[in-house]
């Protein structure tokens, strides 16, 4: 198959937006786009390899291709995993060097995608140290690899070339329906598995098959490849974590990727030389490299300097992944993809066998041996020991609609005929008070009856989501609870949630700055409260514990760890309340009138001048905003007012 330099220097710009995302999402924050072009690129590659065969329908070429397709992806993989399992095992805390053991375990499985989706969105904050997570998309190409190639004597055995096309289009319009409709249903399952991915490769398949005499026009396949390397381009610009992925919006830089690599295809266009100046071709042939080790180099950068990097920093940062990359691509790569070592498949076979299952076999460890919190004082075990509600009462987070509009819920505290009961209304921050109600409970001789959604606060109106599968599943969530207040008819209702909502999310009036208090204004409430009052239930508010900067138990431990002064962990109780105002103080104006109650937590984390994360050596969060169990038990007096 011809070399071209084009399609490596498209490569680089994709591992450079990917690389760029990643070091600022400001600055690109469509960069995750990058990921995207690379599935389009794979999908064009692997069709004309695999047509460049005479006996396509020999199982033996079949064979030969997984092996070939082993030595180009697994020596650099496995070594970067090797390498990343060893500096995490020297530098993360326990609760994160699970998390890294889970995603090693997978890696050689192949199944790093399962373990991305096991660990929630792509887009979450949590997300930022895990060095590892990015390889869920080397999982769906190995995925596709090994299913496409079997597909193919079926797809060209006695069948024409429309046939051919028409079958792969029909299977791109499956993975694409399932991707439309799960994003719907099953957002982050949809962005990781292959199925939902699949349409974006064989867009990349349509490309490599269909005749080049469709567009002779030299004038039109300029045209044609300027404006699709500027819809790819202005892709990474435009687009954002709120458009949604994968999604119909998706099929534009796919599509626009797909027809670059059509009529580019004799190499002749002066398109072309725009993506081949030897410094970008150099990069495309390193793009793999450089996609494996700049995750897990940031990674472990920042969570060992405990905060972001600078911009002079991440140059630094930035040169460094890249002499580590060349490096591997040289040393690595290479030697292995060429057969100067481990020249023989039974060799290469053993090895490749020896290597996944010694990584396996780490990950195993770190996952299943906690951490290895034996490597840390009891000081920081403690501080790193996130204790939150019992993982059964997660499961109340998922409940199905039907259950929930049906008044069947999750319940805690005294069950007796004649009990009185409460309705706990609200999101993963309800959960993490979990503890406090239970306890509460019990002294008050009060049921307490639980569900919720995550990020998805009890308001019925006002919110605006990063995606419409979150929009369409909160509003179905809160009318479900709406009828379950009216099935129970609670003595009271309590609606606990993260009402400071993150950048990214909108409302009919968004404030300014990094973080957002919406939804808040009367109007909203008046929405929510007409719709309870008929039941006689009277109203409470949670508000929000204090959002702190970083996330606490490892920032704490890690100061700890480093002997570094912790003050930057806290935050300032004026600063904190003045935060907060723009949303409470709608909602302390209708308490005043007797419409609801409002309890605040913050009267007890912030009751000196600063607001307190730990207690006798313990965390109180869990995370940035999420208290642990410790902190709700601390904070459970605030909360008596809500059942009385």
């Amino acid at each position: 198959m011809t070399y071209r330099p084009h399609i490596d220097g498209l490569r680089a710009i994709a591992v450079l937006a990917v690389i760029l995302f990643h070091f600022s999402t400001e600055a690109l924050p469509g960069g995750f786009l990058g990921v995207d072009v690379f599935f389009v690129i794979s999908g064009f590659l692997i069709t004309q390899v695999l047509c460049a065969r005479s006996d396509l329908t020999s199982m033996r070429r079949i064979g030969d291709f997984y092996l070939r397709r082993a030595r180009r992806i697994l020596p650099a993989l496995l070594v970067t995993s090797l390498v990343t399992a060893a500096a995490s095992v020297a530098i993360y805390l326990p609760n994160d060097l699970v998390r890294v053991g889970k995603y090693l375990f997978f890696t050689p499985l192949m199944l790093a995608n399962a373990a991305s989706a096991s660990d929630g969105g792509y887009f979450a904050v949590a997300g930022a140290f895990l060095p590892l997570k990015h390889f869920w998309s080397l999982a769906v190409e190995e995925q596709f690899y090994l299913v496409y190639p079997l597909a193919i004597p079926f797809l060209f055995s006695k069948r024409g070339l429309k046939s051919q096309i028409a079958t792969l289009a029909i299977g791109a319009a499956v993975s694409l329906v399932i991707s439309i409709r799960g994003e719907l249903r099953h957002s982050t399952l949809t962005f990781y598995l292959m199925p939902a991915r699949a349409w974006e490769l064989m867009f990349g398949a349509l490309a490599a098959l269909v005749p080049r005499r469709q567009l002779d026009c030299r004038v039109s396949r300029e045209v044609t490849g300027f404006v699709c390397l500027g819809v790819v381009v202005a892709s990474f610009f435009l687009f954002d974590d709120r458009t949604g992925f994968p999604h119909p919006y998706a099929m534009i830089p796919c599509a626009a990727t797909a027809v670059l690599l059509f009529v580019g295809e004799d190499g002749s266009l002066t398109t072309l030389r725009v993506l081949s100046p030897p410094p970008l071709v150099f990069t495309g042939k390193v793009s793999y490299s450089l996609y494996l080790w700049h995750a897990p180099v940031l990674a472990l950068t920042q969570y060992y300097l405990i905060r972001r990097l600078t911009a002079v920093e991440l140059l630094w940062i930035w040169i460094g992944i890249y002499v580590l990359s060349a490096l591997s691509w040289r040393f690595v790569e290479i030697p292995i993809r060429r057969r100067t070592i481990l020249k023989g498949d039974r060799s290469f076979i053993v090895a490749a066998l020896v290597s996944c299952t010694t990584v396996a076999v780490i990950g195993a460890c770190l996952w299943a041996g906690d951490g290895l919190p034996w490597r840390f004082s009891r000081d920081i075990q403690n501080l790193t020991r996130s204790d939150t509600a019992s993982p059964a009462s997660a499961r109340c987070l998922t409940l199905s609609l039907d259950k929930v509009a049906a008044g069947d819920l999750c319940h805690f505290g005294p069950n007796h005929p004649g009990v009185r009961k409460a309705i706990l209304w609200g999101d993963s921050h309800a959960l993490a008070l979990l503890p406090a109600f239970e306890d509460l409970a019990e002294s008050n001789d009060i049921q307490i009856e639980f569900a919720g959604k995550t990020s998805c606060r009890p308001l019925l109106g006002g919110d605006r989501f990063k995606s419409r599968a979150a929009q369409t599943e909160c509003v179905a969530f809160n009318n479900a609870m709406i009828s379950a207040i009216h099935r129970i008819r609670p003595s009271a209702t309590i609606l606990s949630a993260f009402w400071e909502v993150e950048k990214g999310y909108e409302s009919r009036s968004p404030a300014g700055g990094g973080l957002n208090l919406v939804g808040s204004s009367s109007a909203d409430w008046e929405k929510l409260l007409d719709q309870i009052r008929g039941t006689g239930s009277n109203v409470c508010v949670v508000l929000d514990v204090p959002h702190l900067p970083v996330v606490v138990p490892y920032a704490l431990a890690m100061a700890r760890r480093r002997g570094l002064d912790d003050s930057f962990v806290y935050a300032r109780r004026d600063d904190v309340l003045a935060q907060y105002a723009e949303f409470e103080d709608p909602v302390r104006a209708l308490e005043k009138v007797g419409d609801l109650v409002v309890v605040d937590p913050k009267d007890v984390l912030c009751n000196g001048a600063r607001c307190e994360v730990e207690l006798n050596g313990r965390s109180l969060y869990r995370d940035k905003n999420h208290l642990s169990r410790i902190g709700a038990m601390a904070v459970s007096s605030s909360l008596q007012k809500c059942l009385r």
